[in-house]
């Protein structure tokens, strides 16, 4: 049986009762592992975003807090992130996507995100967890390949 196989409890003073990791190095772990992560909750409205993603976006919490986050999807690409996003939600389906997102300088960068639904302490469905990565170099080599090969 693996490490992660058993779900560790919280006790009062905020350490894993498995002693793996404590409440404030897990929190470490979801702020500063080197990918954006979002949850949103069972209305599809987004209620938290790491630091990870607020540092790329250089917005607030409260800026991209509920549906504020849109604002940073390049405009063509809104309708089908929208579409991906909420045909999985009202199917509790894990989606992958690549949107461009606007960084904090401005400029747009393609995203890749995954989300998959997860279940509250009660185990309901409380929403969607999600990781966000930045493909641009990857979407862009593609792009010069297909260029390639169309002109060969």
């Amino acid at each position: 049986m693996g490490i992660l196989a058993n779900k560790p409890a919280i006790n009062k003073g905020g350490v894993m009762e498995n002693n793996l990791l404590s409440f404030a190095e897990y929190k470490i772990l979801v702020e500063q592992a080197p990918i954006m992560i979002w949850r949103s909750n069972t209305t599809t409205a987004c209620d938290y975003f790491n630091e990870r993603w607020l540092v790329f976006t250089g917005r607030t919490m409260e800026q991209e807090m509920g549906n504020g986050w849109i604002k940073g999807v390049y405009p063509e690409d809104l309708d089908k992130c929208l579409k991906v996003y909420l045909d999985a939600f009202q199917k509790r389906e894990a989606f992958e996507m690549e949107y461009r997102l606007r960084r904090h300088d401005g400029r747009y960068r393609w995203i890749f995100d995954r989300g998959v639904p997860f279940k509250g302490l009660d185990g309901q469905f409380a929403g969607y967890i999600g990781s966000c990565i930045d493909v641009t170099e990857k979407v862009e080599a593609r792009e010069y390949l297909r260029k390639i090969e169309r002109n060969s």
